[in-house]
């Protein structure tokens, strides 16, 4: 029922405030919550999430969008310096668009779905420069307008594939958005192609407490790759592959803490100075001609259907 997910929404985002940013009041907190969510695959450092939040600028309005987020190969451009630089990019190039608009309210309205349309059209009309836009916006929005529009100019030669992604963030249940407010929503991502002919696909995304705390619990998609020095393959099929340890240590820690979402859950992490981690340790400190490590620390293996070895 919605009051059990707001419910819950409302215990996740309190324990993760004071968590992450005990500093924000409640809006702001959530307009970084939502964002981090919702880029939650493109691996954003938290200050990345807090750069495109625009809803706080000065000397303006934020357009009815509280975060705006440029990604081109699935990195956070941060300016227009950097921008400029896409420049040196080759062909293939993917480029993300995303604007998010986040309310604690719990309903989806229609008026929040026509704003981020009207600021969208702005920021895709390329020829219409701010003294032409329909509000006057906070420098923060203008710069990620700036920062776009570059960052499109300079990469436009190369054909690039430009994704726009849509997103408004409630508390509400997305189950009682109203036709009216879904078809308005339908128009905004039409809008966006017809505006500029470069718009390979634009999507236009409710997320209600539902499926943010879907987003909160489900582990991130981050592909990461793990160099190996030998393969050995089986006759029946299968391989084993065979790779530092200095390099398996790196792919499964991010600033020496482990990423606990690549294992499954019943995974036991380090325990501490314990005896058989000290064992461990010791093996491959003070490596012996006649013991061979795998066999002393790899746990359980099944060698065939009948013989086991521990």
């Amino acid at each position: 029922m919605t009051e059990t997910d707001v419910k819950v929404l409302n215990e996740i985002l309190t324990e993760k405030q004071k968590e992450i940013a005990p500093e924000l009041n409640e809006s702001e907190f959530f307009e970084f919550f939502s964002a981090q969510e919702i880029l939650r695959n493109y691996s954003l450092s938290p200050n990345e999430i807090q750069n495109g939040i625009v809803g706080g600028g000065n000397g303006g309005t934020d357009g009815g969008i509280d975060s705006i987020y440029l990604l081109v190969g699935g990195r956070y451009v941060s300016d227009t310096e950097a921008a400029e630089d896409l420049k040196a990019l080759k062909q293939s190039v993917v480029i993300d668009l995303i604007l998010i608009q986040s309310s604690r309210e719990e309903t989806f309205s229609m008026d929040r779905v026509l704003r981020m349309g009207e600021t969208s059209e702005n920021i895709l009309s390329l020829g219409r420069g701010p003294t032409e836009f329909t509000e006057k916006y906070n420098d923060s929005l203008l710069d990620a307008i700036e920062r776009f529009r570059t960052g499109h100019r300079v990469l436009v030669g190369k054909f690039p594939t430009l994704n726009l992604s849509f997103f408004y963030v409630t508390k509400g249940q997305t189950t009682k958005i109203s036709d009216d407010v879904k078809k308005k929503a339908t128009g905004v991502e039409g809008k966006a192609k017809a505006l500029l002919a470069t718009v390979t696909k634009s999507t236009f995304t409710f997320v209600g407490a539902r499926e943010l705390i879907e987003l909160a619990i489900k582990p991130p998609k981050k592909t990461t790759p793990l160099p190996y020095i030998g393969l050995m393959d089986s006759p029946k099929g299968g391989y084993a592959a065979f790779v530092k340890l200095s390099a398996f240590y790196d792919f499964i820690t991010d600033r020496d803490e482990m990423i606990d979402h690549l294992f499954d859950f019943n995974v036991r992490d380090y325990q501490g100075d314990v005896e058989v981690n000290k064992g461990i340790r010791d093996t491959l400190a003070k490596a012996v001609a006649n013991e061979d490590f795998w066999w002393l620390n790899n746990g359980i293996t099944e060698l065939d259907p009948v013989l086991r070895t521990v």
